[in-house]
């Protein structure tokens, strides 16, 4: 025999019987009221509890985003600042080429 809860009603039911039960929302539990197995459907929360488990993961998606934000920006100032030394060092070699086509004019 297995003990089932679902809210407050709690049943003794044949093992036969679990999966059914399962999917009707009923949870498996212990002789001390804890869940063993939780039920597979059949089963509501209200809407406090559902935001409560969004901002959960919210909470631990977070963190990990802005890590990658974070090496993404620091990856993206190391690129700007080839770039502006590149940029630079075009410069000076047009002005030697531009002063090297004057002289051999």
């Amino acid at each position: 025999m297995l003990r089932i809860k679902r809210r407050n009603r709690e049943l003794l039911i044949d093992d036969r019987d679990k999966a059914t039960y399962l999917n009707d929302g009923y949870d498996v539990i212990d002789d001390r009221g804890q869940i063993v197995e939780p039920a597979t459907g059949g089963k509501t929360i209200s809407y406090a509890e559902h935001l409560a488990e969004i901002n959960a993961l919210k909470a631990q998606i977070k963190p990990a985003q802005n890590e990658e934000v974070i090496v993404l920006q620091e990856k993206l100032q190391e690129a700007e600042k080839t770039i502006h030394g590149l940029k630079t060092e075009i410069g000076k070699l047009k002005s030697k080429e531009k002063k090297n086509a004057e002289a051999a004019d």
